[in-house]
């Protein structure tokens, strides 16, 4: 199974394809295509650290990827799929979007849990490197 092949891995994030006629439906989509998953919503989570009187969202593609790191931390051991990210990846700029996706690609060696950021298959929103990603076995595709 794929999750035992990175269990020891030092690679432990993936990407899940959503395609993009299933975006209202993606915690459907994750239970139908990977079992034994937990599902986080990213965006739910984002918004508990929001505060009223905030103006602007501050999303930066550091940031995102130190929260993920967080949440890796206090979910040692397990598979964590995130759902409904589009809200930061439409956010940033072509330039932060790869940046961001160069971070999830190499800053996470020896993760505390496996996560897998589930991200629309709309080409503006995946790296530009997709193929290194299949290539390295990094991308789950629907069943």
């Amino acid at each position: 199974m794929w999750r035992t092949r990175f269990r020891y891995s030092r690679e432990r994030t993936l990407i899940l394809l959503i395609p993009p006629e299933r975006y209202a439906r993606q915690q459907g989509f994750v239970h139908e295509h990977l079992s034994g998953v937990s599902i986080l919503d990213w965006r739910a989570e984002f918004l508990k650290t929001v505060k009223p009187e905030q103006r602007y969202l501050n999303l930066s593609a550091r940031d995102e990827a130190q929260r993920l790191k967080e949440v890796s931390a206090h979910q040692k051991g397990r598979t964590i799929c995130l759902i409904n990210t589009e809200y930061a990846l439409t956010r940033f700029s072509y330039d932060e979007r790869q940046e961001f996706w160069r971070a999830l690609w190499g800053d996470f060696p020896y993760n505390e849990a496996i996560l897998i950021y589930s991200a629309l298959g709309v080409p503006a929103l995946l790296p530009f490197d997709l193929e290194q990603w299949k290539k390295a076995g990094r991308v789950l595709p629907p069943a």
